[in-house]
C-alpha cells in the first residue's frame, strides 16, 4: 500500500502499520513484518498515537497491550487494510504462498492437539508465510469475532450477526458411562440423571443450569452440563471481513 497524497495530509501506510502493530502487539514484530527498523517502526507508532490521540499500545511488564480504544477498532482496521489489499490485488484467485498475517483461531482446548497437526501441516505446504494462532474459549460469551479477537471461532455458535458467516461442522453424540450395578443403569434418561444420581457439573461459565435441562431439583445448584451437551450442534464461525486463509 502506497503512500497517499491526500492534501489532508492522511498518510494510509499508517492505516497498515497499525493493522499490523494491533496483531504483533510488538514493535520489533511489527519491524519484521513492515521490513523497517525497530527505530523507524516506533516513530510510525508515534505518528499513529498523534493522528488518533490515544497511547494505541502500551507497556504491561515485558509486553505491549492494545488500550480500550485500539480494541474498539482492531475489527475496523483489520477490515479496511484487507479491503484495500483486495481492492489494489490482481484479479484470479489468491495465491497463498504470498499470504502473511497471522490467523486467530477460538475454541475449546482440545482444538490445538486434534486439529493443529494437520492444519498447521497443509499450512506450511499451501500458505507458508501464514502464521496460526489458537485462543481457548473464555467462561463469558463475548463478540471475538465483531472486535477482532478471532478471525475464526469453533463451537456452539447460540447468536450470530450479519457480518458473521457459519457453517455446519457436526453433530457431537452424547454418551454415558456408569460403574456395574449403578441405580442409573438402563435407560438413562435426563430425569433420572437429575434425581436418581449424583453427578458432577461441568460448566466453562460456572453454571448450574442449561437448556437441555428442562427441569432440576429445586435445592442448592441441582445441575446442569456443559455447552457441549446442552448443545451439541456443533457449528465454525468467521468474520466475513474478505480474506485469504489456508
Amino acid at each position: 500500500m502506497t503512500q497517499s497524497a491526500d492534501p489532508t495530509g492522511l498518510d494510509l501506510n499508517l492505516l497498515l502499520a497499525l493493522d499490523v502493530l494491533l496483531e504483533e502487539q510488538s514493535v520489533r514484530g511489527a519491524a519484521r513484518r513492515l521490513h523497517l527498523s525497530e527505530p523507524a517502526t516506533s516513530r510510525t507508532l508515534g505518528r499513529i498515537r498523534k493522528a488518533l490521540g490515544d497511547p494505541i499500545l502500551v507497556r504491561a511488564g515485558r509486553a505491549m497491550v492494545p488500550t480500550p480504544y485500539a480494541l474498539s477498532v482492531r475489527a475496523e482496521v483489520g477490515a479496511v487494510v484487507e479491503r484495500a489489499r483486495a481492492l489494489f490485488a490482481a484479479s484470479g484467485p489468491t495465491d497463498l504462498r504470498t499470504v502473511a498475517r497471522t490467523f486467530t483461531v477460538l475454541g475449546q482446548d482440545s482444538h490445538p492437539a486434534l486439529l493443529g497437526p494437520a492444519l498447521l501441516d497443509r499450512a506450511g505446504r499451501e500458505a507458508p508465510q501464514v502464521r496460526l494462532r489458537f485462543l481457548n474459549e473464555s467462561h463469558v460469551d463475548a463478540p471475538t469475532l465483531r472486535e477482532g479477537v478471532a478471525d475464526l471461532e469453533i463451537g456452539v455458535i447460540d447468536t450470530v450477526h450479519p457480518e458473521v458467516r457459519t457453517e455446519h461442522v457436526l453433530d457431537d453424540r452424547m454418551l454415558a458411562v456408569v460403574r456395574a450395578g449403578t441405580p442409573a443403569a438402563g435407560r438413562l434418561t435426563r430425569r433420572r440423571f437429575a434425581v436418581d444420581a449424583d453427578h458432577l457439573v461441568v460448566s466453562r461459565r460456572g453454571g448450574c443450569t442449561a437448556p437441555s435441562t428442562p427441569r432440576w431439583p429445586s435445592t442448592g445448584c441441582g445441575g446442569g452440563s456443559s455447552r457441549a451437551s446442552a448443545r451439541t450442534r456443533r457449528r465454525c464461525s468467521s468474520s466475513a471481513t474478505p480474506t485469504s486463509s489456508a
